[in-house]
């Protein structure tokens, strides 16, 4: 047998629409507590005991580098997709093709501009630039609904475009919108994968972007320290050479042979530049011709070796010019490639041959020079050589150091430059020691991807455990809130619970006044007699009869002497009051149970669209609702309801609609069981203080001096006493106390949001002192009646004087549901109605986190946001109604405890309060 369904959750159809939520806040309510439980068990914790964990967290890191570059990935693909026809198709089942034009032109934007952008920051721009754009199309999309829908509801259902219009809205609802949202679900899904690589992904950039400078930088400079470099090495090998042949002379006479062939070209090649060919053949000529009949031989070979080495000057200032002109001409320089191939000839064999030349030379004057003079000479010329060489050698490991320096810089800068992108971002680089706060850090990221891929029957298990294991953490409101509200729609109650058993009085009334408008006098008078002859019998009697009830009573005697007169029309109208009584009664003393019991055996007395009216605003919905649309009537419905013949019941139901509009709030503090489809922050509020054993007045405006005369009378026991404070430390934010946001609006507001001068018992009033006092800079006038209006006047961009007019309201309210420290920072836990963070563009209500920071500014003057917070200690708790709401076996519908352990449960847990 399938287990019943005992709350309105548990219906797929209802869950869908009335809890859209319903996951997401169900994680949140684990998550934000875990964050607390977490940083307790880890803050305190030395160093030693951490190992483990330290090593835990690195591996944790490495995998998560590579899901975070995997998820960027992802998203990237998804937005370089051209065409998302088949993507949505498949999702949605049909596709909106204004919206997929507009989403696709989305995609070709990202396909044009994506690849182009190397500079991170530029990247980061262009993703989030279209978040705006993509929210007002969302509100564009929910304005062309709102208007649909009040053109469908102004167009009769007999007409003929109503189908088609009805056709177009629900394509509205079902296709477009929903496009529109996923696209932007997943276009701040793209932004949030980018910024966890961001870092990184900058971190790279920035060190290319450097690296490419410095690599430029030295690419300039390279050069020139090379070429500064390059005489000082050519001097040091001279000197190093002249040392080592004073040391050891060379034979002159492997020289003197060397020289005495006058054709170099048959020492060095045919292929020797004839310009220097024909120079060197000369040199050489010259050289041997002197020398034969010199004198002073070493003197003249001196003097040519002077000569040969001023040619080769002048060839390695050549050869400089034309690098350093090549460095700095443009690429289209007309005399490029005349001077590379001269610079190659230069650099690849003139300046060789004539050096080794020089050598031989060298050679030569130096081993004829060891022959003449003295070894006193000799060892003279070699300290001076050792000394020079010295010096050269000094000022070469400067010039060297630094060229080796500057080719290692730019070895590094080229090695950054070829990183490759992929494996940086991939690859986990501690930034520094693991604290205790990374630590716990990670370990509420791991619980909550834990929490990703579980079920909503797992999530609802997994907080069930915690409140069966840990009731003192929980309070028993929190713990209501939190299974039957997490993920319920931001809209109003009013209007979507009415009374059964009101329904079912007004029904028999319909039903009793249409009977007897169908008998004339005679018969009216046949049931007065008959009802007279009831009462007269006990046994026979209604229950009526029988009460004791002071009221009750009173209206049965008047009815009864009614229809005990002679006037056709008082008997007539006592006999129908009678009997519409005797039902009332009757409806009286039934459970809520018996009365839907009734009313679903009366089911076939109703045409359709009354009875699934029935049933969305009352507790038969639960069981009861089989189909998506279970709100909202199909147009045979609609024409079926709008029909002439049911104007009758068309009335009866708009007037009990419209009688029980705000009957939730009563209802809930009598029976506190989850009536409600929908609320808003008061409501909200005022539900979980209906289950701390307390009644507040409905709205913003009365919640305010509620809390002060609470305060001020302090009759309601426990600790802390009751106050009305604004909050200025993390103490005044007590668990069950409401905090209510004040903000400046620019039009007039409904009363319900007034605010309305006061001063606390700190003397604090609405607004800050210093916004009336010197250190106010916003130039507003501030007036306080019974309400705060603050004006100002400026002049705008046109040079036009403009007046600006703004009233205080009571703007939100939310219930404390935990205060406590986590790694980030001490929170303020609320249970409330507000946009979640991953935003679908749904308000939701559940378990919210705000940092204690914030919940102690008030803003700026320009954008106060001020806050105060009332409590009162917890009454007398509904402990009976909590028992039955808070049924574990009912709520994930399986045996959680036998009967035997959840009365003691509920003996040690809920009775005891």
């Amino acid at each position: 047998m399938t287990e019943p369904l005992y709350f309105q959750w548990q219906n797929e159809h209802l869950l869908k629409t009335i809890y859209p939520l319903r996951d997401v806040k169900l994680r949140d309510f684990l998550v934000y507590f875990a964050e607390i439980d977490i940083w307790a068990q880890y803050k305190n914790r030395p160093a030693a005991a951490l190992e483990a964990d330290t090593r835990a967290y690195h591996d944790t890191q490495k995998r998560l580098s590579r899901q975070a570059l995997d998820d960027y990935n992802e998203m990237r693909a998804y937005f370089m997709t051209p065409d998302m026809r088949a993507f949505y198709t498949e999702k949605f089942g049909a596709v909106d093709e204004v919206e997929l034009a507009k989403i696709n032109q989305l995609h070709a934007i990202f396909i044009a501009n994506l690849p182009k952008l190397n500079d991170v920051r530029k990247e980061k721009y262009f993703i989030s630039q279209h978040e705006p754009q993509w929210v007002n199309r969302r509100t564009e999309a929910r304005r062309l609904i709102a208007q649909k829908k009040r053109r469908v509801e102004g167009i009769a259902p007999t007409h003929p475009k109503h189908p088609q219009e009805v056709q177009e809205l629900d394509k509205m609802e079902d296709v477009m919108l929903p496009m529109i949202d996923e696209e932007l679900i997943r276009l701040r899904t793209f932004i949030k994968t980018f910024e966890k690589i961001e870092g990184r992904k900058l971190e790279l950039f920035k060190a290319k972007e450097t690296a490419q400078r410095r690599k430029d930088e030295i690419k300039r400079k390279l050069p020139q320290l090379e070429t500064n470099l390059r005489p000082l090495e050519a001097k040091h090998a001279t000197l190093s050479a002249e040392l080592n042949r004073l040391k050891s002379p060379p034979d002159y006479r492997e020289a003197e042979k060397h020289f005495a062939n006058p054709n170099p070209a048959s020492i060095f090649g045919a292929n020797i530049e004839a310009g220097f060919l024909k120079k060197l053949s000369e040199m050489r000529k010259t050289l041997i011709g002197e020398y034969g009949y010199a004198n002073n031989k070493t003197l003249a070979l001196r003097n040519h070796l002077f000569n040969w080495q001023q040619y080769l000057k002048e060839l390695e200032k050549e050869a400089v010019t034309l690098e350093v002109n090549l460095r700095n001409m443009p690429a289209t320089w007309a005399r490029r490639a005349e001077s590379e191939t001269r610079l190659a000839l230069l650099r690849g064999s003139i300046i060789e041959i004539l050096q080794s030349e020089i050598n031989e030379l060298t050679n030569f004057h130096a081993g004829l020079e060891a022959i003449v003079k003295t070894k006193a000479e000799i060892e003279t010329a070699t300290k001076a050589k050792e000394q020079e060489l010295a010096r050269v050698e000094q000022n070469l490991a400067v010039y060297r150091k630094d060229f080796q320096a500057m080719k290692e810089e730019l070895a590094t800068a080229e090695a950054t430059l070829a990183t490759d992108e992929i494996t940086y971002l991939t690859e986990y680089k501690p930034a520094g020691p693991v604290t205790n706060k990374h630590i716990a850090r990670a370990k509420v990221e791991q619980y909550q991807a834990s929490l990703v891929g579980k079920t909503r029957d797992e999530l609802l298990e997994e907080i069930v455990q915690r409140f069966i294991q840990n009731p003192e953490r929980y309070p028993l409101w929190l713990q209501y809130m939190v299974i039957h509200f997490s993920g319920m729609r931001y809209k109003s109650a009013h209007g979507s619970w009415a009374s059964p058993t009101d329904f079912l009085g007004r029904w028999h009334t319909h039903q009793t006044e249409k009977t007897l408008k169908g008998l004339d006098d005679s018969a009216i008078e046949t049931c007065c007699r008959e009802k007279l002859a009831q009462y007269a019998d006990r046994a026979k009697a209604p229950a009526l009869a029988r009460s004791l009830d002071k009221t009750w009573a009173g209206k049965r005697d008047m009815h009864l002497k009614g229809i005990a007169s002679n006037g056709p029309k008082t008997r007539r109208a006592a006999l129908n009051q009678l009997l519409v009584d005797e039902a009332k009664y009757d409806h009286s003393l039934l459970s809520e149970d018996q009365v839907l019991a009734v009313l679903l055996g009366m089911k076939d007395q109703f045409p359709a669209w009354m009875w699934k009216e029935i049933i969305a605003l009352t507790p038969l919905r639960v069981n009861h609702v089989n189909e998506p649309l279970w709100e909202k009537l199909s147009p045979e419905e609609e024409a079926q309801k709008n029909a002439y013949e049911s104007g009758e019941l068309r009335a009866l139901v708009g007037k009990w609609k419209e009688e029980n509009m705000s009957g939730w709030r009563e209802e809930h503090e009598r029976s506190h069981q989850l009536i409600v489809t929908r609320a808003v922050c008061n409501e909200t509020a005022e539900h979980c203080q209906h289950l701390r054993g307390h009644n507040p007045p409905g709205g913003l405006t009365s919640k305010a001096p509620w809390y002060m005369k609470q305060e001020k009378e302090a009759k309601i026991p426990g600790e802390p006493r009751p106050y009305f404070t604004k909050p200025k430390k993390q103490e005044d934010f007590t668990v069950g106390a409401s905090i209510l946001w004040l903000r400046f609006v620019q039009e007039e507001k409904s009363p319900w949001r007034i605010a309305r001068p006061l001063v606390t018992k700190d003397g604090d009033g609405l607004l800050p002192a210093e916004f009336r006092g010197k250190k106010a800079t916003g130039g507003w006038k501030y007036t306080e009646t019974d309400i705060v209006i603050r004006t100002r006047t400026f002049t705008d961009t046109e040079k036009k004087q403009v007046t600006q007019e703004q009233w205080l309201r009571w703007i939100h309210e939310a219930t404390v549901a935990a205060v406590g420290d986590t790694a980030d920072g001490p929170v303020v836990l609320t249970f409330e109605t507000a946009l979640p963070d991953d935003d679908p563009g749904l308000s939701s209500i559940g378990l919210f986190r705000i940092w204690l920071s914030n919940a102690l500014f008030m803003g700026s003057e320009d954008n106060y946001n001020g806050s105060f917070v009332g409590f009162v200690p917890e009454g007398q708790l509904p402990v009976e109604h909590l028992e039955e709401m808070l049924d574990w076996n009912k709520i994930l519908r399986r045996q959680v405890m036998t009967p035997t352990e959840l009365e003691a449960w509920r003996k040690k847990n809920i009775r005891r309060q």
